[in-house]
């Protein structure tokens, strides 16, 4: 009966050769224009497009690779704090629409 010292080992030794056996580089990666392009619609909250922070970094990350894909995407995102003509009105192509939102007291 193995143990679970044993089980853990084998489970790693398995897992590593997954990984050394499916170890891709962004060459391998799929083509993103293989699908026909897709709608998007994003509703995002607090809005990522007026700072600089790892949360904007990842949505501007996403919005790069739905451009190259060549999907349609919308932005809905919310703002109370930026001045109206200081708000972006796209990125990357896609139009950015802004609504004030409300905070609860």
């Amino acid at each position: 009966q193995p143990t679970d010292d044993n089980n853990n080992n084998n489970k790693a030794a398995s897992s590593s050769a997954l990984l050394a056996s499916s170890s891709s580089s962004a060459s391998d990666a799929p083509p993103l224009r293989r699908l026909p392009p897709r709608k998007v619609c994003l509703m995002i909250e607090p809005t990522p497009f007026t700072h600089v922070s790892g949360y904007a970094n990842r949505f501007k990350e996403m919005l790069k690779f739905l451009a190259k894909a060549g999907d349609n995407v919308d932005i809905l995102t919310v703002d109370a704090k930026t001045p109206t003509h200081d708000l972006p009105h796209e990125y990357r192509g896609y139009p950015i629409r802004h609504t004030q939102g409300f905070t609860f007291p």
